[in-house]
């Protein structure tokens, strides 16, 4: 139990040597917001489930082409960047034909 112990401290050691003089740059730093995250996750697992509500599964394909098109019909209304957007629903997501 000790060795494994000795071995995980110089492992993180070895991860914060490994971290010096890595200033975030972009070649090794962006940040991720929420919409960006469901870009980055589509591209790169764009058939693993995003959503599970019940019996529904949505891959990160689905789930982004949905948001795209929510987007697109918000912005169409003329609601754009830095506009607030709530949504009151009265019936359960699964109930929810649209989704």
């Amino acid at each position: 139990m000790g060795k494994s112990t000795t071995s995980r401290a110089s492992s993180v050691s070895d991860i914060g040597r490994y971290e010096q003089g890595l200033d975030r740059q972009p070649a090794n730093h962006s940040a991720l917001t929420p919409c960006d995250f469901m870009a980055r996750a589509a591209a790169i697992y764009p058939a693993r489930t995003a959503v599970v509500h019940g019996t529904l599964r949505r891959s990160y394909a689905e789930t982004y082409a949905r948001c795209r098109r929510l987007a697109s019909a918000l912005a169409g209304r003329g609601i754009g960047l830095g506009d607030t957007v709530s949504i009151m629903e009265t019936r359960p997501l699964s109930k929810t034909k649209r989704w």
